[in-house]
């Protein structure tokens, strides 16, 4: 592959990923802000975060910004590029494997790659890891577990494929479905079929992440005890963990209607149907069912290898950690491409894939736009809210009162909720929406001086000194020695 070939498919991935996520670029404030912003960068990275995860790089890059004390908007951007950079590099590194395992006949079958190298890369899934200012740490383990593989699967160099292996996990354990499932892919691409060639070749790269696996374990066990700390809490007891399974298991249905707010409503199970019942016609016209039935194994293994990650986290919570799901339709192309011959002999079967995957590929452009303009809006409204407040309090305290307390009542009178905030993702990431973390929202949109001390309302003093429903959203009253804030939604 010419040079040119390759900074054109790295260089385009970066740009339009650049627009499609175009929201972030004026920061966003994750749930980890307020813990950065109030311990400090070092404090954060080495005693509540990253260090006890065993994510030693990501702790050491953290830490050291406490040296320097940049704001939390300039480093978030900073990261946000240095992600798109690292993430144009992994579609450039996808789009080479793909043409390993098949040359491109013409431009046409070049834009069919990057579509689908596009597509894997930067799935929904990735929208949720883009929101943290260490996104740069998760994407690089993407890159390493896809180099790895290379290494592995390809190359046949283990020795290199282990070190990019526990790279990957040490930057960051939650993609390593990715890794699982990919192995599966990429070893049926080189064996083109589920036999005794396959294991074999599957072998390798499932030593090497165990291997890689064990030693990080190890890690996240040693170094809370090395340095002193708690264990991360991810790691609960037995009740804990059934608790998590059962709830995952409880939601996962949701994942294919919309993926809590992820994905247009039943897209992803459309996009997966009418992909594989494509494959699934050709296979039984051309007399070679085995090809659909592989077919419907990779879409298995993509979709089951998230329950390695079920006891870990809330699902809901943890969009990232499902990673091999939003990989699973650019997964079932780049099968295809690979081993059959759909897009080259038969017109009508490529036609009606390559509408499929440009549907697939707008579709993942505008909702990228569509969830971190969600995403922004949920920090709006939390911003708009502690502005509301400060200002207040700061007028109340000029008048020479002495706010200590504050009390906040929801209402759902207003009908606002369903009629303005409707999106899942804003009202999961807005505190103002969730009713919860106030002070938090305060210290990160205001600043340290409101110290507002929260209490319980009075139901009757709400009954009796304000409007329900009220033509305002937000109704606020100094009352005996309590700042109340009503919020009609």
């Amino acid at each position: 592959m010419k040079t040119k070939e390759k900074v054109i498919i790295a260089v385009g991935a970066i740009i339009i990923a650049s627009l499609s996520y175009w929201f972030f670029w004026q920061g966003f404030y994750s749930v980890d802000t307020y813990r950065i912003t109030s311990q400090g960068y070092t404090e954060y990275a080495l005693s509540d975060a990253y260090i006890r995860d065993g994510r030693l790089f990501s702790a050491l890059i953290i830490s050291l910004l406490g040296l320097i004390n940049p704001s939390y908007k300039l480093c978030y951007i900073i990261n946000l590029i240095i992600a798109m950079i690292i993430s144009g590099i992994t579609v450039l590194k996808l789009y080479e494997i793909i043409n390993y395992f098949k040359k491109p006949k013409n431009a046409k079958f070049k834009i069919l790659y990057f579509l689908v190298s596009f597509t894997f890369i930067f799935n929904f899934t990735v929208t949720d890891i883009f929101q943290f200012i260490d996104s740069f740490a998760i994407v690089s383990s993407i890159l390493f577990y896809l180099l790895a593989l290379k290494k592995s699967i390809i190359e046949k160099k283990y020795k290199i494929s282990f070190v990019y292996a526990l790279l990957g996990l040490i930057w960051y354990q939650g993609t390593i479905t990715m890794y699982i499932a990919t192995a599966f892919l990429m070893c049926l691409l080189e064996s083109k079929k589920l036999k005794k060639e396959f294991f074999k070749r599957i072998l390798p790269p499932a030593i090497i992440i165990i291997l890689a696996t064990i030693i990080n374990v190890i890690m996240v066990a040693l170094v809370p005890v090395v340095t002193n700390l708690e264990a991360t809490p991810r790691i609960g007891g037995v009740t804990r963990t059934i608790n998590v399974i059962t709830r995952n298991l409880q939601q996962f249905d949701k994942i294919f209607k919309d993926c809590f707010g992820y994905f247009p409503k039943y897209l992803l199970i459309i996009f997966i149907l009418t992909t594989f019942s494509t494959l699934l016609i050709y296979a039984i016209k051309i007399k070679k069912l085995e090809k659909a039935i592989t077919a419907f194994i990779l879409i298995y293994v993509y979709i089951s290898v998230v329950f390695l990650i079920f006891p870990i986290q809330s699902i809901e919570l943890c969009i990232r950690i499902i990673i091999s799901i939003g990989e699973c339709v650019s997964a079932l192309f780049i099968y295809m491409i690979c081993n059959t011959e759909i897009f080259e002999n038969t017109k009508i079967y490529r036609n009606i894939l390559s509408i499929i995957l440009c549907i697939y590929f707008i579709v993942t452009i505008y909702n990228n736009i569509k969830v971190t303009k969600e995403f922004i809006l949920a920090n709006e409204l939390d911003q708009k809210f502690a502005t509301t407040i400060g200002t207040e309090v700061e007028k109340l305290r000029a008048e020479g009162k002495e706010v200590k307390y504050y009390s906040v009542y929801y209402t759902l009178n207003g009908k606002r909720l369903s009629e303005m905030y409707n999106s899942e993702i804003t009202f999961y990431n807005s505190s103002y929406l969730m009713s919860r973390d106030f002070y938090k929202t305060f210290i990160i949109f205001w600043g340290n001086d409101l110290n507002l001390e929260k209490v319980m309302a009075d139901p009757e003093i709400v009954e009796e000194n304000f409007d329900n429903p009220s033509d305002e959203e937000i109704q606020i009253k100094y009352i005996n020695d309590i700042l109340y804030v009503i919020v009609d939604l």
